[in-house]
């Protein structure tokens, strides 16, 4: 699975990317063979001017299916990154289960 990250107006320490690729991936791994790429964007909206203001943009690319599209948004960057992270396993098991084949099961009468 391979993970690109962007950053606007968010330095992007070895520290940040570290966390981001490690969250992402420990998140993710259940679905390795579905997933083709995840794409994260980091942006400070307000710039210096503080607040709710952090966006983390997650974008997972799955090899059959369109792509999932998460946003978090908060004032602690790591946090909305970790959410956005939970979100996105979320979404893509929700994604994965719809296509599978469900069992009908008849009871006897």
């Amino acid at each position: 699975m391979q993970i690109d990250i962007r950053s606007t107006n968010v330095p992007l320490s070895d520290a940040l990317a570290s966390f981001i690729t490690s969250r992402i991936s420990a998140t993710l791994s259940r679905f390795t063979s579905g997933v083709r790429a995840v794409d994260v964007t980091l942006c400070d909206l307000n710039g210096p001017k503080g607040g709710n203001d952090m966006r983390c943009h997650v974008e997972v690319s799955l090899h059959n299916d369109d792509p999932v599209l998460i946003e978090e948004r908060g004032d602690d960057l790591y946090a909305a990154i970790a959410r956005a992270a939970q979100r996105a396993k979320s979404a893509v098991l929700r994604r994965v289960d719809a296509t599978k084949p469900h069992k009908v099961r008849f009871r006897a009468a």
